[in-house]
């Protein structure tokens, strides 16, 4: 459903529903029931355009620095679109031989 409440119907007769698309990064859109045909509501489409300039700031390889004893990684300004702030804990949880994921809580 829309925020109007109304129900939105695809071509085939079935119903659009919201549902979390999973790309190189996740996003909301609306998904026929039947046919799984796919569109953007207006502010859907918005969010999208934001993540994906931020996805493609966020990409750009960054250089390993020395901290002290410790290694260390600069995040790009862009990261404060997502609510980051100086201060903030973050863990990182290992996703493979060179992967890492972080998390901040």
């Amino acid at each position: 459903m829309g925020k109007t409440g109304k129900i939105m119907r695809c071509n085939c007769g079935g119903i659009f529903n919201e549902v979390l698309h999973k790309d190189t990064f996740s996003y909301p859109i609306m998904e026929c029931s039947s046919c799984r045909h796919s569109v953007f509501s207006i502010e859907q489409a918005k969010q999208y355009v934001r993540l994906e300039r931020l996805h493609e700031k966020l990409t750009k390889q960054r250089k390993v620095i020395r901290v002290g004893n410790a290694l260390g990684v600069t995040l790009p300004k862009v990261v404060r679109e997502l609510g980051i702030k100086e201060g903030m804990t973050v863990s990182f949880q290992s996703l493979g031989k060179k992967a890492l994921k972080l998390v901040i809580s």
